[in-house]
């Protein structure tokens, strides 16, 4: 029989998980805030820590709030939402400057307080839904996987993280899927047809759905979309792919326009970008367009200038530089970003970015710096897991004036500040929140030479 303690929640682990003391040994409990005081159960001892299941809330805390979503505790996506949004913003802010100071040991400057979200809910650009079945109720479902769990999915009524038009996009597929009686696909035998839903949107209100089946049957296909398109005019661009493959990854598959436009057109500052289905954009497009301001006014960017942006994804960051210094070059080892990039400096009319396909520790090199010049300021973009050592060792070999490290995992880039602290000073630190509702923070940390 499990342990059951009662215990107050005084802390916020980095994770997102509250933290106690139970016989002077931290436990750590999902969904609590600091200041509740709990019943819960022990369900993991570790040497050095408990981890625990929250039963009730004895007394709540005054960083509590009801969560909006009926699935709140059951999905993995927000786990914050019992909180208020100003503790998140602290618990964010606070995780940024104790990562950075505690981790990578240094003295920062200025430290701007962490930047909110213009939209707390209804933020994101991009939601992605997995069919499954039921074994209690018989029956398929459409919406999230158990946290954890690659073979189990539960039923979404309504999420909160994208504009309700989702909400009725997939009940509408959900719904024409169990008329036809349809198979949904299961993740241990690997058959069944309806896999995947992927809804995007843009900041137009104009949308677009990606079908992800098994199978290339044209005549269920026809069945499935055939009632659905005209039910929805604000979705000016329908999607299928097939992937018959064992995973969920689509990002190599070529996906089928059913009907309306190949892509949605998307503005983030002066630049137009387009959305194809399986391009990358951020999630929280409002957040995001503070962002790339701050880095622009932040980089005090001269007309000599030769800017790197490694890591550059789609070249979103790159494009908006680019009119203020003489090159911008991107660099990235993902094929379709790289085209995705010179597509929107084509179309934007922009011809003093390059973007290099490559891997960004065997590219940032003295050949490289040769053939488009040595740089000036370097924006990075890298993983959570951050930058690999010896790109660090380049940087202190060409020790660029400036260097802005864009980071959503401050722990990593803590430590990555850390190797650069010989011949680099932190300027300032300016978090952003780019996912409410989660433990999650983006932090633009600005390193100038000594």
């Amino acid at each position: 029989m499990m342990e059951k303690v009662q215990f107050k929640i005084t802390d916020v682990a980095s994770e997102g998980y509250g933290l106690g003391y139970v016989d002077n040994k931290v436990t750590f409990v999902p969904f609590t805030a600091p200041g509740d005081e709990i019943l819960a159960e022990i369900v993991k001892k570790k040497k050095n820590f408990n981890e625990a299941r929250l039963l009730e809330v004895l007394v709540p805390s005054p960083q509590r709030v009801a969560a909006r979503c009926s699935h709140f505790g059951l999905c993995g996506g927000c786990k914050w939402q019992h909180l208020t949004y100003e503790a998140q913003l602290f618990w964010k802010n606070k995780f940024t400057v104790d990562a950075i100071e505690r981790i990578g040991k240094c003295v920062v400057d200025i430290k701007h307080p962490i930047m909110p979200s213009p939209k707390i809910f209804a933020y994101r650009n991009k939601m992605e839904f997995s069919f499954g079945w039921d074994n209690e109720k018989g029956s398929p479902v459409l919406g999230f996987h158990f946290p954890g769990r690659f073979d189990k999915v539960f039923h979404v009524e309504s999420c909160y993280l994208q504009e309700s038009l989702h909400n009725d996009i997939r009940h509408a597929f959900y719904e024409q899927a169990v008329r036809l009686q349809l198979s949904v696909y299961d993740r241990k035998t690997h058959d069944g047809f309806l896999r995947n839903l992927l809804i995007r949107k843009n900041r137009r209100d104009e949308w677009m759905v990606i079908l992800v089946i098994s199978e290339q049957d044209r005549e269920i296909i026809e069945k499935l979309f055939s009632p659905i398109v005209p039910l929805f005019p604000q979705v000016v661009s329908w999607y299928y792919v097939v992937n018959q493959k064992k995973n969920d990854s689509i990002y190599d598959l070529s996906p089928v326009l059913y009907a309306g436009q190949p892509f949605l057109e998307e503005k983030i500052l002066h630049i137009h970008f387009k959305i194809s289905p399986l391009s990358f954009f951020q999630v929280n497009p409002d957040q995001a367009e503070q962002l790339y301001a701050y880095v622009v006014e932040e980089g005090e960017f001269s007309p000599d200038d030769v800017v790197y942006d490694v890591y550059t994804g789609t070249g979103t960051i790159a494009l908006a530089v680019a009119p203020k210094v003489k090159r911008v070059v991107g660099i990235d080892n993902a094929y379709q970003s790289i085209e995705d990039a010179r597509e929107n400096a084509l179309n934007n009319h922009i011809s003093n970015a390059i973007f290099i396909l490559a891997d960004a520790v065997k590219a940032f090199n003295t050949q490289t710096f040769k053939k488009y010049g040595f740089p000036d300021v370097v924006i990075l973009d890298p993983p959570r897991s951050g930058l690999h050592p010896s790109i660090v060792k380049q940087f202190l070999a060409y020790s660029p004036r400036k260097i802005i490290y864009i980071s959503c995992n401050p722990a990593t880039q803590a430590r990555d500040i850390g190797m650069l602290a010989e011949s680099y000073k932190i300027k300032s630190i300016q978090p952003f929140d780019m996912f409410p509702q989660t433990a999650h923070v983006e932090n633009v940390s600005v390193l100038v030479k000594k």
